[in-house]
């Protein structure tokens, strides 16, 4: 076998028997330049594939590959190399470090490609999502092609033709250079030897929301491998955040022309239009998208405007959408500017929130913007809310408002708004046929990162750290516990290992470094109670085993003091090693006993106070022995606060709103601490609980909404003339899960009929009156759609309300509980609006309502013949 120098003077003979003259001291002179060693990872590499037999990234940020179609391994450039025959390739999803943005890059490969070559075949390529994107290339005619595009302007370098080099049957190495130190300029490198460019190139920033791009080695796009890609082989493939060395140009090298998006100016105001209210009509009013920043949030909202405002003025056309950049004048027309048009100040922009946004008037221009597309489309929601009369109150069109006729501009419109919860996720959103993106409309989800629970495992990732710091995981039942999986909750780390604080540093960095837009990490105690019982947290425990408390609870309090030390320190390290991130610890289980320290600024205390249970749990009311209430006493020790609700749906077959509890949590925490993190899990009975989720999505944002107020828009635009019979309806039902839950107890806990429906006389009066409510307000409907709506939440609460009753009678008559499941069957369980779970696959929930029903007539002991 020849070493890499053989390897390398073989390829120079054979290319002299190919090659003119000219051609061969033209590539032995870029040939001296390139690399002619493995590369070896810096900061900067976010891609580092040596493709020895695998696609595994040796550059530490593991962005590893996965093999897609037949490939083959053969001797390479150096080590072994990949040999693709047009229809494999390889994969990266991609992270942080992959992700473009406003940096400079460089991608280089060595490549030795077959002469039969199809056209256009791409060695690696990277982005997509708008015209996002980056390529190295061969083209047609044998041109080498460098491609950078941030969207609506790109830049691309095609050499001369080279194809009498490319096919000589020798290794080749190419560079693509993106330069933002000379005005985002697309250089081109073949053998380390800069190839002329046809027209100056120059790219603006390519930016994700997510800020990361996959890659694909082999074509353009990963769901295009299988065929026409690139036939040959290829080595060493290195991506890298910065201008490499080797391509960087002296600093008196003359500037390149100024780029087209550098120069493009947004078409003036017209100011014929200041000054007076502006009516939305089709014809004069277009939506424009940024020419620098296309992104999905962007392109969803100009969707979103268009429907509707489409609709309100009972058109099918009309509201074009365009770029900005294809805008000559805007006079005498009515621009909706989204995202980071010329029209907005990008300083502004970046100090909102990544999902805060701007809508304000000038002159003609309406700017709904944010920091990034995310918040652009909150902004336009917002936008259709206030000033269209739009609202998404439950899925479906059913349930949402459209007001007809023309939308109209007041004359003052400056708004800015960043959510209160600068972190707020509802999950168990299942798909109900033509919802349209509920969750979407309603920022229902919108987390700034990954979990913020049990997550240990992933933190201590074994295969990771286990070799080298067995000591980080517990000592259980005498002999170390290394977890096989994240299935594996009976475990915590060993607390007081002296290098656990080090380790759970470097898992922290990178994550961080694959997600930089997460805005922080969890460190959150697994979901048991098993802690390590090593000798010295053993010693921790013992020391708590006073004053009356029990072994159990001793070792939760020296549990809860050995995790808080650990967070500190662990948050002291990443203040300097991930700036402006945060780390959530989880108040909870084991650690359920918060710090008595305030903990450093960038710790998130997240805890799980149930809020369907703020007066029986006595959240907000003050302890006599802390002179805190238990809520204040956790917000005492922290700067960011965080909780996880259980909001939910399934598991429950009565109304369980509690929009008045959430707007007092929510409240007092405005009062005291500037933005907070919420998770609830929903699993949503929408026919049950109609707005609630619309309404907390609402309180999210801004806990000085007014729930009343909420409440009764929501009803004025879903029910019209029925809209107060069906408001006390549904504030009765608030009322009676308070009285029921928090009063009277027993508090209501999932699945467990027994509890549900236990009423008495007062309450089944509610109950009744409940149902009366809604026949009243099913008279007063008008419409269609109101008369549709009344029935969806009356065939709901029929079931409840039927429960109720059945639980509270000496004896219930057979036919009445035949009838009672008979309407389950043809009404209820056919409609996925009614409860989560209900619609095609309504097993579980049919089994759910037959137990209900069964535990109601006490297992069919008081079921009787008429």
């Amino acid at each position: 076998m020849c070493d890499d120098s053989d390897r390398f003077h073989g390829g120079m003979l054979l290319a002299i028997g190919l090659l003119s003259w000219s051609s061969v001291v033209s590539w032995l002179a870029g040939a001296v330049v390139a690399e002619d060693h493995p590369s070896a990872p810096d900061a900067q590499t976010g891609l580092l594939l040596h493709l020895d037999g695998d696609a595994g990234d040796a550059s530490g940020a593991e962005n590893h590959g996965r093999i897609q179609g037949p490939v083959t391994w053969e001797e390479g450039r150096f080590g072994k190399s990949l040999r693709l025959d047009g229809r494999g390739g390889v994969v990266i999803d991609g992270s942080g470090a992959t992700h473009v943005g406003d940096r400079s890059w460089t991608v280089e490969c060595w490549f030795r490609p077959l002469k039969e070559q199809l056209p256009n075949a791409v060695l690696v390529a990277s982005g997509w999502g708008y015209e996002r994107m980056w390529y190295l290339q061969i083209g047609e005619g044998g041109r080498l092609v460098a491609s950078f595009s941030g969207g609506h302007f790109s830049g691309a370098v095609r050499s001369e033709d080279v194809s009498a080099t490319l096919f000589d049957g020798a290794w080749h190495h190419a560079a693509a250079v993106l330069d933002r130190q000379r005005g985002g300029e697309v250089r081109l490198y073949l053998d380390g030897k800069r190839l002329a460019a046809q027209t100056p190139a120059c790219c603006p920033p390519i930016l994700f929301d997510e800020e990361r791009m996959g890659i694909v080695i082999g074509n353009i796009a990963p769901w295009y491998l299988g065929k026409d890609g690139y036939r040959g082989e290829i080595d060493e493939v290195r991506i890298s955040a910065c201008v490499r060395p080797a391509y960087t140009l002296a600093a008196d090298s003359p500037p390149p022309p100024a780029s087209l998006w550098s120069q493009r100016v947004a078409p003036a105001l017209d100011p014929a239009l200041s000054g007076s209210p502006l009516t939305l009509q089709p014809q004069t009013t277009r939506i424009a998208l940024p020419a620098l920043h296309p992104a999905r949030g962007n392109f969803q909202a100009a969707e979103e405007l268009q429907r509707w405002l489409r609709k309100g003025s009972g058109t099918t056309g009309g509201f074009e959408i365009v770029n900005e950049a294809a805008m000559e004048s805007s006079q005498g027309q009515v621009i909706l500017a989204l995202g980071r048009t010329g029209w907005t100040d990008p300083a502004e922009l970046d100090r909102l929130s990544p999902d805060g946004f701007i809508v304000r008037r000038q002159a003609n221009v309406i700017c709904i913007a944010g920091s990034t597309s995310s918040g652009t489309y909150h902004g336009a929601m917002r936008f259709l809310d206030d000033i269209c009369g739009v609202r998404f109150y439950l899925p479906t069109d059913l349930f949402t408002s459209s007001p007809n006729g023309a939308a109209e501009i007041p004359t003052a419109l400056d708004l800015r708004s960043d959510p209160f919860v600068r972190s707020g996720m509802i999950s168990g959103l299942a798909d109900v046929p033509g919802d349209g993106g509920w969750w979407r409309r309603n920022a229902a989800v919108r987390r700034r990162g990954g979990t913020h629970q049990h997550n240990m495992f992933t933190l201590f990732d074994p295969a990771r750290y286990a070799a080298t710091y067995p000591e980080i995981y517990p000592f259980l039942d005498g002999r170390r516990h290394i977890p096989a999986d994240h299935l594996d909750q009976a475990w915590q780390p060993c607390l007081s290992a002296d290098r656990l604080v080090e380790v759970a540093e470097d898992s922290a960095v990178r994550y961080f470094r694959r997600q930089p837009s997460a805005a922080y990490v969890a460190c959150s105690v697994q979901d048991g109670h098993a802690v390590c019982q090593c000798e010295v947290c053993s010693g921790v425990y013992a020391k708590h085993q006073t004053g009356g408390l029990s072994r159990a609870q001793a070792e939760t309090h020296g549990f809860s003091e050995l995790y808080y030390a650990f967070i500190r320190r662990l948050a002291l390290r990443l203040q300097e090693q991930a700036p402006g991130k945060q780390l959530v610890a989880l108040v909870y289980g084991p650690a359920r006993i918060p710090p008595q320290e305030k903990m450093p600024p960038n710790v998130v205390l997240f805890t799980n106070f149930h809020i369907a249970e703020l007066d029986a749990d006595r959240i907000l009311e003050t302890d006599p022995a802390t002179g805190l209430s238990p809520l204040d006493y956790v917000l005492r020790r922290c700067n960011s606060f965080g909780n996880h609700d259980w909001y939910q749906g399934n598991g429950f077959l009565i109304p369980r709103i509690y929009s008045g509890y959430w707007s007092r949590f929510l409240r007092h925490l405005a009062e005291r601490v500037e933005t907070a993190y919420m998770y609830a899990e929903a699993y949503p009975n929408w026919g049950l609980d109609g707005p609630k989720l619309y309404i907390l999505m609402r309180l999210w944002w801004d806990p000085r909404q007014d729930v009343g107020l909420l409440l009764r828009q929501f009803c004025h635009d879903m029910f019209g003339p029925a809209a107060e019979p069906m408001r006390e309806y549904f504030t009765a039902l608030e009322q009676l899960w308070v009285t029921l839950d928090n009063v009277k107890g027993p508090e209501r806990k999932l699945f467990v009929w027994s509890r549900q429906f236990t009423a008495d006389d007062d309450d089944l009066a509610v109950v009744r009156r409940c149902r009366e409510l809604l026949r009243q307000a099913a008279d007063r409907a008008a419409t269609d759609p109101q008369k549709q709506r009344i029935a969806l939440f009356a065939k709901t609460f029929d079931v409840p309300a039927t429960l109720y009753e059945f639980t509270a009678a000496a004896r219930v008559p057979r036919q009445d509980v035949q009838a009672f499941l008979q309407r389950v069957e043809q009404h209820v369980l056919t409609d996925p609006l009614t409860f989560y779970g209900a619609g095609p696959t309504n097993d579980d929930l049919r089994k759910r309502i037959q137990a209900a029903c069964d535990t109601a007539t006490a297992g069919g002991k008081r079921i009787v013949d008429d």
